[in-house]
């Protein structure tokens, strides 16, 4: 049920954006359904650094549509890059 909302508020903050999600498959869709956004987002990659970070790795024809839904839902790419450290205790 979780998983299903999340979906549902990705699409829904994908379709507000002012900022047309332009994807390799279907050029600049009118209403970008959360499947697109998702398929748009399976070939990227992270890569462990080190204990504290991370590279991501996204195929550059993939990049524009994965900055654009990132940013829609109101990310940045460092969720991916940076771990935070943990609390002992």
């Amino acid at each position: 049920m979780l998983a299903a909302l999340v979906f549902s508020l990705m699409e829904r903050r994908i379709r507000q954006r002012s900022e047309s999600l332009h994807t390799p498959a279907r050029g600049k869709p009118i209403k970008p359904t959360g499947r697109e956004a998702l398929q748009n987002m399976q070939y990227t990659t992270v890569i462990k650094v080190d204990a504290l970070h991370r590279h991501l790795n996204i195929p550059s024809i993939f990049r524009k549509p994965f900055r654009t839904i990132m940013a829609a839902c109101g990310f940045e790419d460092s969720i991916y890059t940076e771990v935070s450290a943990r609390r002992s205790g």
